[in-house]
């Protein structure tokens, strides 16, 4: 029979030979495990302590620094461990359940998680422990054994603001231990509401798969039968305020370090694993908290978000964000992002994996920017190219696809429509959008246009009549170019204003002119009449203005 000595001779040489495989590591060590001999209370007790020293790992003799860092190593060893001690509970239950009582295993644990040293190992193995005695023992035996780790799980939640994150390694090992025995779960909310959402921003990108089952735990009380709803529904958005917080610049943490770095992506994991239903409430918050804000603080959020990849609820809860704007009448802020983030998002349109995210934003953005039209002119080459990508695609794709393909010809058609005044530019974009959509009706692109326009017509706007006589509660929509009364034979000159007015590097400088002052020359004048002129057209609720002056 192989004893405590040979068995960790034993395990050492198979985690350290570059003979054989993971898998056959594996088979081979459990078929060894047989021979493992529980005689005495002695020898099982060493047996049992070998099995600690393979979980823990720092103790094993014979294994270099350099050795222990090899690909896969660390889950060999662990697991190694764990089936030593699903034997050691099989072939002596009592010896076993003596050497884990709870005083040792308080002596195990740490005092606390935080701070830079990994803990990985010892939560692992207390995971493993608490996996045994759930299989082979009593529920009493096992809450018992968990008391080890509840103070120092607790504590993460306390004074959270000041403590330093625990390593990757030891976050990712108590996420899964969480994942697995949800009873061990910090009782302060904070917990959930602000640790497990720091970690999330601040997980490597290359983690995505383990954001996404931390993020569960985060909305874990919205899927608990017995939490109260409105308990429930606090804490998602309390989470989402967290997130948001981060994304404005809130330091990670207190290290200097944590004050430059920016949220990992893996963050937008948490909106996936939000419920949609608090959608609503979210954008209201945010319409609430928008005014007390830096702007620069909004900008950076809102930038961090269109920066991410639009999968799965990323681009909904963006767009949440961004209607808050709206509501806060933060519409420069949506004019800035459009100038800034549109071409990242476009860009986003050619991958499928993306494009029904991106586009949902894009169309947000461009449509909704009505007032100029440079972020939509510069980027018609890459337009051209994307319409071009869904013609070859159109055959082969999926309706979700081709309804995609169709929607974003006709949000370029209302884009020309709304921007006209560019014919020659407009041509190879008419061309390449030509084969995926009809061009809409103009009652379509207005009624579309109006739908999607940050600036939405009021009730209390009034005008007055030709006669000047009596007032009008008629207005203009804000998708409709607003006209010129005819003052006598002047509709050649109206045409001709119209058209200066719709040329934007024209109108922005005669509109940005300083040079008026008192006593000008009668051609500054003409400046001063083409200014409110301008003024008007582009900022009246009226249907139609009279250049009487």
């Amino acid at each position: 029979l192989m004893d405590a000595a040979r068995l960790e001779r034993f395990s050492t040489a198979l985690l350290l030979s570059s003979k054989y495989s993971t898998k056959q590591k594996k088979a081979g060590f459990l078929k060894g495990l047989r021979g493992v001999g529980f005689g005495s209370v002695g020898e099982s007790k060493a047996i049992i302590g070998v099995a600690l020293r393979l979980c823990v790992g720092g103790q094993l003799k014979g294994v270099s620094a350099k050795a222990s860092k090899r690909v896969g190593y660390i889950q060999l060893r662990h697991a190694f461990g764990k089936a030593v001690m699903f034997k050691a509970a099989t072939a002596a239950p009592k010896i076993f359940s003596e050497y884990m009582k709870p005083g040792t295993l308080e002596m195990l644990a740490p005092t606390s998680f935080q701070g830079p040293n990994d803990y990985s190992d010892v939560v692992k193995c207390f995971h493993s422990i608490f996996q045994v005695f759930r299989e082979k023992y009593t529920l009493h035996d096992l809450l018992q054994r968990m008391q080890a780790v509840r103070g120092p799980l607790e504590k993460l939640a306390t004074d959270n603001h000041t403590q330093k994150n625990p390593t990757i390694s030891t976050q990712t090992a108590i996420s899964l231990l969480l994942e697995d025995f949800p009873m061990l779960m910090p009782q302060r909310k904070e917990f959930r509401t602000y640790v497990l959402v720091r970690w999330l921003a601040c997980f490597p990108p290359q983690l995505g798969k383990m954001a996404k089952r931390v993020a569960k735990l985060v909305s874990s009380a919205w899927n608990d039968p017995i939490a109260p709803p409105n308990l429930a529904r606090e804490e998602c958005i309390q989470a989402l305020k967290t997130a948001f917080a981060f994304l404005c610049g809130i330091p990670l943490g207190p290290d200097p370090k944590d004050k430059t770095r920016d949220p990992s992506p893996t963050l937008a994991c948490l909106f996936d694993a939000m419920p949609h239903e608090i959608i609503p409430s979210v954008a209201s918050d945010i319409a609430k908290l928008a005014p007390q804000l830096e702007e620069p603080s909004l900008l950076r959020a809102s930038g961090r978000l269109l920066e991410w990849r639009m999968e799965g609820a990323v681009s909904s809860w963006t767009e949440t964000l961004l209607r808050g704007y709206l509501q806060a009448k933060k519409i420069h802020i949506l004019i800035e992002l459009t100038t800034e983030k549109c071409r990242p998002l476009l860009n986003q349109l050619l991958a499928p994996e993306t494009r029904q995210g991106a586009f949902q934003l894009v169309r947000f953005l461009l449509l909704g920017c009505q007032h100029t039209s440079r972020t939509f002119r510069e980027n018609i080459p890459l337009l051209v190219k994307i319409a071009e990508s869904y013609q070859k695609e159109r055959k082969e794709k999926e309706e979700k696809d081709t309804a995609l393909f169709g929607a974003f010809g006709e949000m370029c058609y209302c884009l020309m429509y709304q921007h006209a005044g560019y014919p020659v530019e407009y041509i190879p974009l008419k061309e390449a959008i030509s084969r995926l959509a009809s061009s809409p009706t103009e009652s379509d692109m207005l009624n579309i246009l109006q739908k999607y326009a940050w600036q939405q017509d009021g009730d209390d706007n009034r005008i007055i009549d030709r006669s000047d006589q009596k007032t009008l509660t008629e207005e203009r929509s804000r998708s409709t170019p607003l006209g010129l009364q005819n003052l006598g034979n002047t509709c050649y000159l109206n045409s001709v204003v119209q058209a200066l007015n719709l040329s934007d590097g024209f109108r922005s400088r005669v509109l940005g002119y300083k040079g008026l002052r008192s006593g000008s020359k009668s051609s500054e004048k003409v400046v001063e009449g083409l200014q409110a002129v301008f003024a008007f057209l582009s900022l009246s609720n009226r249907p139609v203005y009279a250049p009487r002056k």
